[in-house]
């Protein structure tokens, strides 16, 4: 059973269009998509790219750059989403990336947003999940090795909140709380010139989260697996 568009958006957006009626809310809907897909028609890109080797100078080490400042970092997945925890899975075929850049960083943060997502439970039950951001952000940050050029997974927060939340079947809690560091990413140039963009692809295996007792088993565990690939790129 796949989640519903409803239960994949961040609920801190939602409440509005909940009271509006399913057909309002669905046109609302409609047109921020409409309108997303015309600003991504209109806008310039811009290349972005992996640079530098690893070194003792900080200047040198791998790093995010773009052609031009401020730039825009999205991206588009090139597979599916999945991630693993102690109760079961949530597998998300479209996941989009939101973020920006200022300058060279070797650190970027995205606000991700998903689409057409399934849960399941451990035993194999299809469940329907609801997923909670709360303003978190996954946080991708270089490595000082390569190239190739490899990379840690994050999560960040604001300071009164606990963490992403996953909420399965309705009783079934998992937050994944801030955190930093986890290895597990991959960076791989594409393209050229203002065509050029980042293939970032996931294989992190020890992402720290809690489970409620609505999961079956509660605790606090550093098991959680991220697997999929994203295509970053940048735009004015």
């Amino acid at each position: 059973m796949s989640c519903s568009q409803h239960n994949l958006t961040d609920r801190t957006t939602r409440p509005l269009l909940s009271r509006m009626g399913p057909l309002m809310g669905a046109m609302l809907l409609s047109l921020g998509l409409f309108c997303a897909m015309a600003s991504s028609a209109s806008a310039t890109p811009v290349g972005v790219y992996m640079a530098g080797e690893e070194s003792e100078e900080v200047a040198s080490q791998p790093r995010f750059e773009a052609e031009s400042y401020p730039v825009k970092v999205n991206g588009n997945s090139l597979s599916s989403h999945k991630q693993v925890v102690q109760a079961g899975y949530v597998e998300c075929q479209i996941v989009d990336f939101f973020g920006a850049a200022s300058a060279a960083t070797p650190t970027l943060a995205f606000s991700p947003v998903r689409t057409q997502c399934g849960g399941k439970s451990n035993g194999g039950s299809s469940v329907v999940v609801t997923i909670m951001s709360h303003e978190c952000k996954y946080v991708l940050h270089a490595l000082n090795a390569g190239p190739p050029y490899v990379g840690t997974f994050g999560i960040e927060c604001p300071p009164e909140v606990n963490g992403y939340e996953y909420i399965a079947a309705g009783v079934c809690h998992i937050v994944y709380p801030p955190q930093t560091g986890v290895a597990g990413v991959s960076f791989e140039n594409t393209g050229t010139g203002s065509e050029r963009k980042i293939k970032a692809t996931f294989n992190v295996t020890s992402l720290k989260y809690t489970q409620s007792a609505g999961c079956g088993k509660a605790g606090e565990f550093t098991n959680g697996t991220y697997t999929g690939s994203e295509l970053l790129f940048g735009e004015k």
